[in-house]
Formats: structure tokens, C-alpha cells, sequence
């Protein structure tokens, strides 16, 4: 069984976590905010920040449709 993704953070080396939980944070706030991108830093690499998004609003939906299902499952039962 694969882990989940919050087990692989907890088991990923100390920067790299770092990196995730900035990317998570700071940068993904911002554009659900739909601020965009100034020059510099990862500006400079759009292809990447923008797939980087997309990953984390997927992941996002996939985090509400679990808690949906659990709660719907709650109210059910």
C-alpha cells in the first residue's frame, strides 16, 4: 500500500518538507487568491509553479470530497 501523502512529509528530509509546507502555505493561498506571479524566483520557472498548483488544488478536492464522504457517512449511520 502506498503511503500517504502525509506520511511521505513526515518522512521526507528536513528541507524538502520545508519546501512542500512553503509551496502548501504560501504560494498556493496566493493563487487561489488569484494573485499572480512577480519576476524572479519561481517566476522564472512558470511551468513548474503551474503545475505545482494544480497538483495542490487537486489534492485540495480530493481532501473535500473525502471529508464529505466521512461526514455523509456520519449523518447516515
Amino acid at each position: 500500500m502506498p503511503l500517504c501523502p502525509l506520511r511521505m512529509l513526515q518522512l521526507a528530509p528536513k528541507d524538502l518538507a520545508q519546501e512542500v509546507l512553503r509551496w502548501k502555505g504560501v504560494h498556493f493561498p496566493m493563487y487561489m487568491k488569484g494573485h499572480l506571479l512577480i519576476a524572479g524566483g519561481i517566476a522564472e520557472q512558470p511551468a513548474r509553479w503551474l503545475e505545482a498548483m494544480l497538483f495542490l488544488e487537486d489534492l485540495q478536492r480530493q481532501q473535500d470530497h473525502k471529508l464529505e464522504e466521512i461526514l455523509n457517512t456520519r449523518t447516515d449511520g
